[in-house]
C-alpha cells in the first residue's frame, strides 16, 4: 500500500473552506482516483501537536493507493483536474508527503 498525505498549515490570513473540501473536493478525488487504484481516503481536521492545543493545520488527508505505481498513474491521469479545484476551497500552499505502509 502507498499513501499520499496532503496537509494544509494554518496561518492568520489563510482561507480554507473545510465543508467544500470534505464534501466536494474529496468527492472529486474519489471519483477521479477510484478506478485507478484508490483504496481509502482518511481526512482529519484541526490537527495539533497535543490534545487541547491550538491546531497547526486546517486539515490533512491520507489518500491510500494499492501501490506507488497506481498513485503515479492516477496523478498523471487526473492530477490536473484535481489541482484545478484547489482554488475553490483554499489559498494555502499544501504540504505533501509520500510513504509505503502496511496495516497491522
Amino acid at each position: 500500500m502507498y499513501c499520499l498525505t496532503v496537509s494544509y498549515p494554518k496561518s492568520e490570513q489563510a482561507r480554507f473552506d473545510f465543508d467544500y473540501y470534505q464534501n466536494s473536493h474529496l468527492a472529486l478525488v474519489k471519483e477521479k482516483f477510484g478506478p485507478l487504484g484508490l483504496q481509502d481516503i482518511i481526512v482529519k481536521q484541526n490537527i495539533g501537536v497535543k490534545p487541547g492545543d491550538d491546531s497547526q493545520y486546517f486539515a490533512s488527508v491520507d489518500i491510500v493507493f494499492d501501490s506507488q505505481d497506481s498513485m503515479k498513474a492516477a496523478l498523471a491521469a487526473a492530477g490536473k483536474d484535481i489541482n484545478a479545484d484547489i482554488v475553490n476551497y483554499t489559498d494555502v500552499q499544501a504540504q505533501y508527503s509520500f510513504a509505503d505502509f502496511a496495516r497491522l
